[in-house]
């Protein structure tokens, strides 16, 4: 065998994990895969275009136990589909965003399509039996987001009986691999890592893009390339029914982040879609949207739908390992986000708003990442700009927290002007003692042009020891941008009750409280750098000193 690693691709993700076995109901309408056999045929149900739903045909080639491409050791039924665009004179093949079709035998639903190889000659995929899938609807399951230490650890599963793929017998799979990872299938082993979810993002800003996706890395997910998707004007929504179109959105408003799929199977006003998770982070209300599907765009890598979501019909409440789960006519509890950006370099004026998922591993970069792509949406010219920033963010416990700030930046400015944003955001949910939900965020953002600043180049005081109470003169020699050097004197009292010691005097730019402001340059002490301070005794401390 050659040295290439093999990759899977599931039609809208690869996602591995192990179900918790729980007993799952049994409907009239469900076929057991008990019953499921090679060479039966039937159809599924999928939305090619616009929201017409439409039957493709499909045949069983095998039931292969154990065979999973999203969970090795469950099992797997392996068909064959033609008709749409899959098939002549289009030869789209396996379609991203076809994910969780559901697929009939006998008028019975059996599963959902939801895997295949991405280089594939011909639509051959796997189906996610739908009695994995009602796993979702355990009523068992923790019904609050948490947040969650990520990691990962490849596994491996011994296939019994072996997987017969053309010459080769395959007895063990090797998955949940590292991309970085030098490990080879040999022929009697598969190795598989996991390929990437594709999620749309309304921006193609550098920096905005560069958070989410970071943010997004662990859980095996990427941006699809430049802005795609976003809202279609005047669409109002289509039933979410089996075969339709569907989005499960991180973002929405005039910022949108997401992916689309299709709905599996409902009873009553829950649904269940995918076939696979989305980000396999356990429960989660995200808003569940409607989607257009513009058309399809054949690809040897990999065709996928063009998609635009709709209006928000519902929410999810899981995201496990072989399915999402949502109620319909559920209002998701999301975090606002309001963007007010005046571009005087241009005269332009615009009011962002969003709402972004309430999870505690997921909102920072969601609000930073919006921020970010609204700013750079109204200012996308380079050069060196100055912008005055107002940051609220309103958290559980702690209430408002409000800082303005003046920053500057030649390229970027969207990065220096959310600075404070991202690190009050890490402290609310991802400080040492618990996370705190964000209420809602509000950045006001003016960016006007100049170039204001100036480099700290020495800081003096006329004696080295003071008493408490005593006032003390700080020179400090600054540079401003293309002048001559300048010194101004800091008066910095020392608060009566310090205790005697050693103390770090700092002066940087900085924000408000500010004890000097030389035109649009803010300096301050730093009493929190003081190697002599104890670590924060809770998060309200380290608002404190935030």
């Amino acid at each position: 065998m050659g040295r290439a690693t093999t990759g899977l691709w599931v039609i809208f993700a690869v996602m591995i994990g192990v179900s918790a076995g729980a007993s799952v109901p049994r409907y009239d309408d469900i076929m057991p895969l008990s019953q499921v056999r090679a060479g039966m045929e039937g159809y599924g149900l999928t939305v090619f275009h616009g929201t017409r739903i439409e039957r493709f045909r499909v045949r069983v080639v095998a039931v292969i136990r154990k065979g999973s491409w999203i969970a090795p050791g469950h099992d797997m039924i392996l068909v064959r589909m033609w008709g749409g665009p899959m098939t002549f004179p289009r030869r789209a093949n396996a379609i991203r965003g076809m994910s969780g079709s559901p697929i009939y035998i006998n008028g019975k639903i059996i599963g959902a399509f939801s895997q295949a190889e991405p280089t594939a000659k011909e639509p051959l995929g796997g189906v996610t039996p739908i009695e994995d899938m009602l796993e979702a609807w355990d009523p068992n399951l923790p019904a609050s987001p948490v947040a969650a230490s990520l990691f990962e650890r490849v596994q491996a599963a011994r296939l019994d009986p072996p997987l017969r793929i053309g010459g080769r017998t395959i007895r063990r799979v090797v998955y949940n691999l590292p991309a970085a990872a030098r490990h080879y299938s040999r022929p009697d082993t598969l190795v598989l890592q996991r390929c990437a979810t594709p999620v749309t993002f309304t921006s193609s800003n550098g920096a905005a893009r560069r958070t989410l996706a970071t943010a997004l890395a662990p859980y095996n997910v990427e941006l699809a390339a430049g802005a795609q998707g976003g809202p279609k004007p005047g669409f109002k929504g289509a039933p979410l029914v089996p075969g339709a179109a569907f989005s499960m959105m991180l973002v929405t408003g005039d910022i949108s982040v997401g992916a689309t799929g299709t709905v599996t199977y409902r009873r009553g006003n829950r649904m269940l879609g995918f076939g696979h998770p989305f980000l396999d982070i356990g429960p989660i209300e995200a808003p569940l949207a409607s989607a257009y599907i513009y058309d399809v765009y054949p690809l040897l890598a990999g065709s996928y739908k063009i998609a635009g979501e709709g209006p928000v019909v519902g929410a999810s409440t899981q995201d496990r390992d072989f399915s999402v789960s949502g109620v319909l006519g559920k209002r998701p509890a999301t975090v606002p986000i309001s963007v007010d950006v005046t571009d005087r370099t241009t005269d332009r004026h615009k009011l962002y708003h969003a709402q972004a998922v309430a999870h505690p591993n997921l909102t920072s970069a969601l609000v930073s990442a919006t921020v970010e792509a609204a700013i750079a949406d109204l200012h996308s010219n380079p050069g060196p700009v100055m912008a005055h920033v107002t940051t609220t963010v309103e958290a559980e416990e702690i209430g408002t927290v409000t800082r303005t700030n003046t920053v500057f930046d030649s390229r970027s400015i969207e990065v220096a002007a959310t600075s404070d944003l991202e690190e009050l955001l890490n402290i609310l949910t991802a400080n040492p003692f618990y996370p705190l939900g964000v209420v809602k965020a509000d950045v006001k953002v003016e960016i006007e042009r100049g170039h204001r600043t100036a480099q700290i180049e020495r800081v003096f005081v006329k004696e080295g020891k003071f008493r408490p109470g005593d006032t003390v003169d700080v020179g400090v020699v600054l540079k401003p941008y293309k002048q001559n050097p300048v010194t101004r004197v800091l008066h910095l009292a020392i608060p009566t009750n310090v205790p005697s010691g050693r103390y770090l005097l700092q002066v940087q730019g900085g924000s408000a409280p500010a004890a000097l402001r030389i035109g649009n340059l803010i300096l301050r002490t730093s009493p929190q750098q003081n190697p002599q301070e104890s670590p924060p005794a809770s998060i309200r401390q380290m608002i404190s000193r935030y």
